[in-house]
């Protein structure tokens, strides 16, 4: 079922158990309570609050279980500072603003999805190890660095701007709506690494290359 916590409500989980394994709503201006409970969750959290993900990460004041097949949906600001690092074992869907200044991983079997009007923006260092989709935008900024590893999967739907360098040693499939306005630029600052054992899939898309594109031979 569903459980939606409008603004000014309040959850209270404090010593006890909670389990979700429908959807669970947050809304900007509640509040829950874990202070010594157990959370345990394989639904869905829809989150209106900032970096909320960390705060379930670190136990929300008692034990959060979170199970690899659960589904955490961003609807804020979720920030990764610089010399912190973010790892991701779930469904990870964002449809507000994620930044990383610091590390980012998208681990094995873990799945990270940008969408509808949510923006991605990687300021430093992101290794995906699992399944990355992006399906609005996303910026790798200058002197950040995109790594998609051996057996992960980067697959892009919409923009992707590559200003920092783009390292590619898995499948990586460029494979756009009908807006060929929306591409894959790999602008002038960028580097874009197809290497040894990888594929790149250009399939209906637009790739639009003014950086370094490297090859392997």
């Amino acid at each position: 079922g569903q459980l939606s916590m409008l603004s000014g409500s309040h959850l209270d989980n404090a010593g006890s158990t909670l389990v979700n394994s429908g959807t669970l709503t947050l809304r900007a201006g509640s509040s829950f309570d874990n202070t010594g409970g157990t959370f345990q969750n394989s639904g869905t959290i829809k989150s209106y609050f900032d970096n909320y993900y960390q705060t379930l990460q670190g136990g929300a004041g008692g034990t959060v279980v979170l199970q690899s097949d659960s589904t955490y949906e961003n609807w804020a600001k979720l920030s990764n500072a610089s010399a912190q690092t973010l790892t991701n074992t779930l469904n990870l869907s964002n449809y507000d603003t994620l930044s990383n200044q610091g590390t980012l991983v998208n681990q094995a079997g873990a799945h990270l999805s940008n969408l509808d009007s949510g923006v991605i923006s990687n300021e430093g260092q992101w290794e995906n190890q699992g399944v990355l989709d992006n399906d609005s935008q996303f910026d790798n900024q200058k002197d950040a660095v995109l790594v998609n590893h051996a057996s992960a999967e980067f697959d892009n739907g919409d923009t992707l701007n590559n200003y920092g360098t783009l390292s590619n040693n898995g499948l990586f499939s460029n494979q756009l709506n009908s807006n060929l306005s929306q591409a894959f630029t790999n602008q002038t600052s960028g580097v874009f690494e197809n290497n040894s054992g990888s594929t790149f899939v250009n399939r209906d898309g637009r790739f639009d290359n003014s950086g370094q594109l490297n090859g392997a031979a």
